[in-house]
This record gives C-alpha cells, sequence and structure tokens, in this order.
C-alpha cells in the first residue's frame, strides 16, 4: 500500500535523531512510502500485517538509525515489532523523498 509517513525534525533534532510519523509535525519532511501487507482500517487508520499480527503502522514504524558508510549515521523508516521471542525488522520501500 502507498502511503505518506512523515521524518520529523522537532521534538528531537538537538539530538540529530529523525523521529518516523504517521502524521505531519512542525518541522518534518513528507515521504512517500510503498508498505507491503499495509490496508486501511475500519478507523481510518493504517494497519499493517507482519508475521500473521495486525498491528496499527504508528505502533511498529521506527528508524534504523544506523551507521553507514565512513561512519555517518543513516537515517531510514522501517518496521521494527516483537514477536513474543524477539525484535523483528522490515524494511519500507521510499518511493519519494519530498
Amino acid at each position: 500500500m502507498k502511503t505518506t509517513i512523515y521524518a520529523s525534525h522537532g521534538l528531537l533534532a538537538h539530538e540529530k535523531e529523525i523521529v518516523y510519523t504517521v502524521a505531519p509535525t512542525a518541522i518534518c519532511d513528507a515521504i512517500e512510502v510503498d508498505i507491503q501487507g499495509a490496508f486501511e482500517t475500519a478507523a481510518g487508520d493504517i494497519g499493517v500485517t507482519l508475521d500473521g499480527r495486525d498491528y496499527l503502522l504508528k505502533e511498529v514504524l521506527a528508524n534504523a538509525n544506523h551507521k553507514g558508510l565512513a561512519g555517518k549515521t543513516e537515517d531510514r523508516p522501517i518496521l521494527r515489532w516483537y514477536d513474543g521471542q524477539g525484535y523483528k525488522t522490515q524494511n519500507i520501500q521510499i518511493l519519494d523523498a519530498k
């Protein structure tokens, strides 16, 4: 499912950490993404099925925040959830960063 998420630079800017959200904030960038297993709930929220369980996107949307080439921190959105035994992650396909 194609949807828009937001890279928020506001509250944690002093820590230089981007927080990915499903709603816009005062200081943010819109990012168009394609999330496999995503659907719209009856309440109008975005849900996603991971390992056969349904979650709200806002519950599992996270930042990979890892060290890339030359030690530079790279921020990218991922899905992160706990399956009862450990944390799992799934990459999100970025279509367009606006």
